[in-house]
């Protein structure tokens, strides 16, 4: 993969096209059998995605951070959080 960077946020969605600031970044297709108004649903959830992507992946960090805090520190707690599965999911959202 080259080192080219997505294009900044925030984007937008126009219907099927996902935009920002008036320039087309990309368009969603309506697949055989699915339904007419599938491409505006998916440029949506792209958008969507895409927007809240670095404030999703912040929030993961402090959450760990917190837990791992807390493990140290709470004496009366028997049982750990595992937080293996947050950093699988923090480690996927942020893989090149």
């Amino acid at each position: 993969m080259s080192n080219t960077k997505h294009t900044p946020t925030p984007w937008a969605a126009g219907g099927s096209v996902i935009e920002r600031e008036g320039e087309t970044i990309a368009q969603a297709f309506r697949m055989t059998g699915c339904p007419i108004d599938q491409p505006v649903v998916n440029a949506a959830f792209i958008v969507r995605a895409v927007n809240s992507h670095d404030q999703l992946v912040a929030a993961l960090r402090e959450a760990i951070e917190i837990i791992q805090a807390i493990d140290q520190t709470d004496n009366t707690c028997d049982a750990r959080i595992d937080v293996s599965e947050f950093r699988a999911a923090l480690a996927a959202a942020e893989a090149a």
